[in-house]
C-alpha cells in the first residue's frame, strides 16, 4: 500500500463510485416514496406494506439501472473514455 500511494489510495476511486450510485439510489427512493403513497394509505400503514414498497422499489425501476451499470462495467476499456462510450 505504501507503494500505491499510501492511506490515501484506500479512497481513489471514491468519487466516481459514489457519482455512478448516485441514480440508482435516487431512483430507487424516488419509487419507494411513490408506491408508499398509493399502497400504505394513513390509516392502513403496515410493516407488511412497507416491506413491500421496498420490495416493489428494488426490483421495478432500480433493477433496470444496475443492469444499465453493470453492462457499462464489462465494456473492455481501450484507454479513451469517450471510445468506450461511443461504441454503447
Amino acid at each position: 500500500m505504501r507503494e500505491e500511494g499510501g492511506v490515501l489510495a484506500l479512497y481513489r476511486g471514491m468519487v466516481p463510485t459514489a457519482a455512478g450510485v448516485a441514480p440508482y439510489v435516487g431512483i430507487n427512493f424516488a419509487a419507494y416514496e411513490a408506491l408508499r403513497g398509493v399502497l400504505t394509505p394513513p390509516d392502513k400503514s403496515t410493516t407488511v406494506r412497507k416491506l413491500a414498497c421496498g420490495a416493489l422499489a428494488g426490483e421495478s425501476l432500480s433493477e433496470e439501472q444496475c443492469s444499465v451499470n453493470c453492462n457499462l462495467m464489462s465494456i473492455p476499456n481501450r484507454g479513451n473514455f469517450a471510445d468506450t462510450h461511443i461504441s454503447i
